[in-house]
């Protein structure tokens, strides 16, 4: 199920990339009379390796799945330049960083691992860089005016979860999580 809704949501998050830009290079088309590029770049900084290496590894295939069903739909060719954050705060701000000023993306997708999307959240502000992390993590809902998650905060599934048990008659449920880490999926 939530290998799914990633891909829906990666599939709606590039049709809505893909509508602005195509609307402004349209503006600009009619302005310069120039013809609209039918190639757009992207970036991914997903954990490659590392504890979350099999949610990069999805999220990889559903981006992929997404960039034929976008050229064989719409003809819109996308190139992604993917990068390992390995969800760790020190590479994934190289590596976003590498994706900023060499790669030059104007759009990141950013896979699960709080630690690393907050790290690169004030890179991603100050170079007005579009930032779409899948992270749960309620601290990102104000790092910024470039910054939108593409998953509900953790706060409000456990308010959904806790009223679903309560419905079935469950009043003393338990919910065990790794406290030693800040990393939320």
């Amino acid at each position: 199920m939530k290998k799914w809704l990633i891909i829906i949501v990666l599939i709606f998050a590039l049709a809505g990339i893909w509508v602005s830009q195509r609307r402004a290079q349209e503006k600009q088309s009619l302005i310069l009379g120039a013809t609209t590029p039918k190639t757009y770049k992207i970036g991914a900084l997903f954990p490659l390796s590392g504890k979350f290496a099999f949610y990069g590894e999805d999220m990889r295939n559903a981006l992929e799945l997404a960039r034929e069903e976008l050229l064989k739909i719409y003809k819109l060719s996308l190139e992604i330049v993917y990068e390992d954050s390995a969800a760790e705060a020190k590479l994934a701000s190289a590596a976003a960083k590498k994706l900023i000023e060499i790669d030059r993306v104007p759009i990141i997708i950013g896979g699960p691992g709080s630690t690393a999307n907050l790290a690169v959240a004030p890179l991603m502000e100050s170079t007005q860089t579009l930032f779409l992390p899948v992270s749960a993590n309620p601290k990102l809902n104000e790092a910024g005016e470039y910054i939108f998650k593409l998953h509900p905060d953790y706060d409000g599934e456990i308010t959904r979860m806790s009223r679903y048990l309560y419905e079935r008659g469950f009043r003393k449920p338990a919910v065990l999580y790794d406290s030693s880490s800040d990393t939320q999926i």
